[in-house]
């Protein structure tokens, strides 16, 4: 998150709890408050437009920087466990992180588990109330349905996590049972839903993405925020639902409109470690500095070739290599690892740290929603 943003955000939390102080002080010479110094009355965080954008960023910010162990830090540990458990990649499984997701014996790691279920509710009930109180904020029509529709796409992505890893992909069955859907604000005195199917659950996330839509058209983010959410991540996530539903017209179609403000990046950029935010073809990313990188300690396990590498569990599939041609770029990056007792270990040099040990972690990209395009132009000839 940039710093002006961060420094915003704290000045904003120093200021109402200030006040908050400064009422319990008066008010105590009259008489004894029955309401706990420890909490904030609901109408004073969601009353304007501009409360209500600092929830949604300290949502983002538990999102990206929570962790319940060292291996697991928030968002990032998700998407590296999605690495782990495709096809390209060889797992050190004597190293410290992703073992169990390697052989596939997460289900009974029930910390990991525990860690992905805890967040991505939290961010849900987070954006949940978002969605409805921020009508009745003050606030200017424009900034409120900017935080809405951020809000919306939010949740739509955490609902996407959720049925991508707790059933099989839609087109198995999409009667099957998977997650309990949650649209309004919940407690812990809040009876538990019970699961809603594969459907239901894509119903909801493509009638969320669909309202962000409609609410981020006039939204025009400030380059140097793309942890932001404007309709160029809407549409690649619609792009991403869609594949996984096998709409895939639907699929190409928003892949195309999510990438085409993201030209590729050059063979040069493409070398230097895959850790910069600027990076013209990042669409979605959060970034990360010496005194804010949670994010960065997942990163520890793509990087292998670095000063910084520690963990290196992130080896490639040596069959994996075999699929590309000598003279592709991606070919260059492949590395046998000749250090002790790591004899016959590929490295694949694509992610490195930067010199201060941290690294921007990539969300979406321009060539993703490519690749996502080409797959549904040859599954409709397969058609």
């Amino acid at each position: 998150m940039p710093l002006l943003n961060i420094i915003k955000m704290k000045t904003k939390q120093i200021t109402t709890l200030l006040w908050i102080s400064a009422l319990f002080f008066f008010g105590c010479k009259k008489e004894l408050t029955t309401t706990p110094t420890t909490s904030v009355p609901e109408s004073l965080i969601y009353g304007t437009a501009e409360n209500i954008e600092t929830v949604l960023n300290g949502t983002w910010s538990y999102m990206n920087d929570t962790y319940f162990t060292y291996a697991n830090p928030g968002y990032s540990s998700i998407l590296r466990t999605s690495d782990v458990m495709g096809g390209d990649i060889a797992i050190i499984t004597n190293k410290y992180g992703y073992r169990d997701a390697y052989e596939y014996t997460l289900a009974n790691n029930q910390t990991r588990l525990g860690a992905f279920w805890t967040i991505l509710y939290r961010v849900i009930n987070n954006t949940n109330n978002i969605i409805s109180k921020i009508d009745a904020s003050t606030g200017t029509a424009e900034k409120k349905a900017q935080i809405k529709g951020q809000a919306y796409a939010l949740r739509a992505n955490s609902y996407l996590n959720l049925v991508t890893y707790y059933q099989f992909n839609y087109q198995v069955n999409p009667q099957a049972k998977a997650v309990p859907v949650y649209i309004e604000p919940s407690s812990a005195t809040t009876d538990g839903n019970p699961k809603s199917t594969v459907e239901q659950v894509y119903q909801l996330i493509i009638s969320d993405l669909t309202e962000a839509e409609k609410l981020l058209l006039s939204y025009q983010r400030p380059a140097t925020t793309k942890y932001k959410i404007n309709n160029d991540v809407v549409n690649g996530l619609l792009a991403r639902a869609y594949l996984n539903m096998g709409k895939w017209d639907l699929a190409a179609q928003h892949a195309l409109e999510a990438k085409k403000n993201y030209p590729y990046m050059t063979e040069a950029d493409y070398s230097t470690g895959f850790n910069e935010l600027k990076n013209g073809e990042w669409i979605w990313g959060h970034g990360q500095r010496p005194d804010q990188s949670t994010a960065s300690y997942s990163f520890h396990y793509l990087d292998t070739s670095s000063p910084s590498a520690y963990y290196y569990s992130f080896m490639a599939d040596p069959n994996f290599q075999k699929l590309f041609d000598s003279h592709d770029i991606r070919a260059k990056l492949f590395l046998w690892d000749g250090l002790p007792s790591r004899e016959g270990y590929l490295r694949y040099q694509k992610f490195k740290f930067r010199a201060d040990q941290t690294a921007d972690i990539v969300f979406m990209r321009a060539s993703e929603m490519t690749l996502i395009a080409a797959e549904s132009y040859a599954r409709n000839v397969e058609l």
